[in-house]
């Protein structure tokens, strides 16, 4: 019983595609051992340009830790976190397994979030009086968001 680096592992026929937000970009792939031995297997080696991982280095590896068995085959559930504020689109990559390539379309979808501190604050004086309170906005999301003018007191 030995472990390898993944010489016999190739990917099953069904196409490939994730969809998904940022953080949480799903998609499936088969993976067939082709030996006679089990094998480990550490991540899957996505070649795609432009898409940075959640820490902000080029996106180059899929996780995915197995050990399968001489023979065996299954279908894994992958999960790609990219960072946050990556534009939404279609974006062509490739999966490598063992000897096989595969071309993968990676749909990133729009994500709108913000958020507001304080979250919560009371402002109180005397009429005609004129009132400031300091707001931060954040924009964690992928599309730009502008405060309108209509906010913001003469």
């Amino acid at each position: 019983m030995t472990e390898k680096a993944e010489p016999e592992l190739a990917l099953g026929p069904q196409p490939l595609h994730f969809v998904g937000e940022p953080r949480s970009c799903w998609g499936f792939v088969e993976v067939q051992n082709r030996s006679s031995e089990r094998l480990g297997l550490r991540g899957i080696p996505i070649s795609v340009s432009g898409l940075k991982n959640s820490a902000s280095l080029p996106l180059t590896k899929v996780d995915l830790f197995a050990r399968v068995l001489p023979g065996e085959s299954f279908r894994a559930h992958l999960c790609l976190s990219l960072h946050p504020q990556t534009p939404p689109g279609r974006y062509a990559a490739e999966i490598l397994l063992g000897k096989d390539r595969r071309k993968t379309i990676i749909e990133i979808l729009e994500t709108w979030e913000l958020s507001v501190l304080p979250d919560r604050f009371n402002i109180k004086g005397p009429a005609g009086k004129r009132i400031t309170r300091t707001v931060w906005l954040t924009n964690h999301g992928n599309m730009p968001w502008s405060i309108p003018d209509a906010l913001f007191a003469p």
